[in-house]
């Protein structure tokens, strides 16, 4: 279950702090961002096939643009904890939209 789901159920779960050898770590946006509970957080990553991408109709071309923009919003809507804004913006650069 996502972290923001358990947060959102916090009347019926009981969220715990799981020591990896350094002392305990409970589960938060902040310690994931920090990397100090990668041992069981994972990463959701959206692939673009990019000659899919330069073939494709305008109209799913401004899709993509909108969903990479706002994927921060996206990941909170689904209950997971998001990027720091300065790593979508780097990952949109990646990606050659066509103009």
């Amino acid at each position: 279950m996502p972290l923001g789901g358990a947060l959102s159920m916090a009347s019926d779960v009981r969220i715990i702090g799981i020591d990896f050898g350094t002392g305990p770590v409970v589960p938060s946006a902040q310690e994931v961002a920090a990397g100090k509970y990668d041992k069981l957080s994972r990463t959701v990553y959206l692939y673009v096939n990019v000659a899919m991408l330069l073939k494709t109709e305008m109209n799913d071309i401004e899709f993509s643009k909108l969903l990479f923009g706002d994927m921060e919003k996206f990941a909170r809507f689904a209950n997971l904890i998001a990027l720091r804004a300065l790593q979508y913006q780097e990952n949109v650069k990646r990606v050659p939209f066509p103009n």
